[in-house]
């Protein structure tokens, strides 16, 4: 893993390894390990982090979003664990701990899907003004582009009959134009 990390390092690939305790997130900088870059992940903290965003119940600023077809099995594997308080030599350690035979994958996929957004946080992108374009362009507010793009598919329009008429969100996207360094 470090071999194939290490020549796609500027493409920011990176190689990662989860550390429990008082670790951020996101470190600084990588460790070294035989001159190949990793990162040393903040699990617990990033697992807080996780859990206190699946008590914010209002849409809003760290609301969690799932899709609609998610199996119940994938709920159980998001809370799977649970924070804990133990004692070594008389100061508190907090641990997470699951059931015995609990699967978490679920949890550790959004472990490490939230410490890649803090890695692209560190890289540079403001995710802040990125969803304030989006804002505008859903609006209606975006300016045409001039580019010609080839014709594309016509993709199927889905029914709206049994849609309440404030859910529905009418977008229409912009054709896909491949940028470098977007961020």
């Amino acid at each position: 893993m470090l071999r194939f990390t290490r020549d796609r390092y500027g493409r920011r690939v990176y190689a990662v390894k989860g550390r429990p305790g008082q670790t951020p997130i996101w470190p600084r900088k990588p460790s070294r390990k035989n001159q190949t870059p990793f990162f040393m992940v903040g699990v617990d903290a990033a697992k807080t982090a996780i859990y206190d965003r699946l008590k914010i119940q209002e849409p809003g600023p760290g609301y969690c979003h799932f899709p609609l077809g998610r199996e119940l099995e994938y709920f159980d594997q998001l809370t799977a664990e649970k924070k804990f308080t133990r004692y070594h030599n008389g100061f508190p350690k907090q641990e997470w701990k699951k059931a015995a035979g609990a699967r978490n994958e679920a949890l550790d996929c959004r472990v490490y899907a939230y410490a890649a957004l803090y890695a692209l946080y560190a890289s540079g992108l403001r995710l802040g003004v990125h969803c304030d374009s989006f804002a505008q362009m859903a609006g209606g507010r975006r300016a045409e582009s001039k580019t010609v793009m080839p014709r594309q598919e016509q993709r199927p329009q889905a029914t709206t009959e049994s849609v309440p008429p404030a859910l529905i969100e009418r977008v229409t996207p912009e054709p896909w134009v491949p940028r470098r360094n977007w961020f």
